[in-house]
């Protein structure tokens, strides 16, 4: 209904080209994430379908003309629930109890209740998300499988590392939100959290498995890519330092700092691409 009423309410005739095409490729998503669905019929598929709806639905409201700032949080559930979906598939490996999947199906209802809850009533709402990431923060880090990759050496260690520390972020933006301190620049810490703290490290540890799967360029694993990583955490430190404690200057320079981390990634990527490449042709 809620989606429904937004679209009806979007003024079609100024709105702006983007957002009518964040709202197609939502669809697109959604239309795909059923289909998927159908195919294998999955508790972790279904949260990514709800994940998809929860892109659509935000992307209605952003056409509809809603504050941005009522429409960041379904953005953000749309990532949470998407990389959760994930990680429930492959939680398969430890095989958590049916009262574990249980609570887990919960989170993803009572997030997507807060989030309806927040477009009406933002600041009780955007408590009550806070709430659900933090219980989602907490069953990752509990059932996660990098709880027990993060003993081993190499990529494995590394994708672990990213992984578990960007759950910490979730569950410190959980816990900024869940204290109404979500506001003013502590907004900025929020959004900073979930979007460079935790879904910028799910990036940065999947990237070197997932781009020669999907490219299928050869990425070399070395000691470089914590690099990055290191100064993607660092950097995000001082920038919600710098919300919380009122220093502009400082926040800029953090700024600087998380983009310059982004682009030294993209630098240690593609020097494991070419070493890779050297590699190969020297056999």
């Amino acid at each position: 209904m809620l989606l429904v009423l937004s679209v009806l309410e979007a003024p079609l005739v100024g709105a702006s080209v983007p957002r009518i095409c964040f709202l197609v490729e939502a669809v697109a998503l959604a239309g795909a994430s059923v289909a998927v669905l159908r195919r294998q019929p999955e508790l972790f598929n279904g949260v990514a379908l709800a994940a998809a709806l929860v892109f659509v639905t935000a992307n209605a409201l952003w056409l509809a003309g809603r504050p941005v700032f009522q429409v960041v949080p379904w953005w953000a559930g749309f990532v949470v629930l998407t990389i959760a979906a994930e990680r429930l598939e492959l939680s398969r490996v430890t095989r958590p109890s049916r009262a574990a999947v249980g609570v887990f199906l919960g989170i993803s209802l009572l997030l997507g209740g807060v989030l309806v809850a927040q477009t009406f009533r933002y600041a009780e709402g955007l408590r009550a998300c806070g709430g659900a990431f933090l219980l989602f923060a907490a069953w990752l880090l509990r059932y996660d499988i990098a709880r027990k990759t993060i003993r081993l050496k190499g990529l494995t260690r590394y994708i672990a590392a990213g992984l578990l520390s960007g759950y910490l972020w979730l569950a410190f933006a959980g816990i900024l939100a869940l204290a109404g301190g979500a506001g003013g620049l502590g907004r900025d810490a929020f959004y900073h959290a979930i979007f460079l703290g935790f879904a910028m490290s799910m990036i940065f540890a999947h990237a070197p498995v997932i781009v020669p799967a999907i490219a299928a360029v050869p990425i070399a694993w070395t000691r470089a890519f914590w690099l990055p990583l290191g100064a993607l955490h660092g950097g995000l430190i001082v920038r919600v330092a710098a919300d919380l404690g009122g220093e502009p200057d400082l926040r800029s320079w953090a700024g600087f700092a998380n983009a310059a981390s982004i682009l030294l990634f993209v630098l240690v990527l593609g020097r494991g691409a070419w070493a890779a490449r050297v590699s190969a042709s020297g056999r």
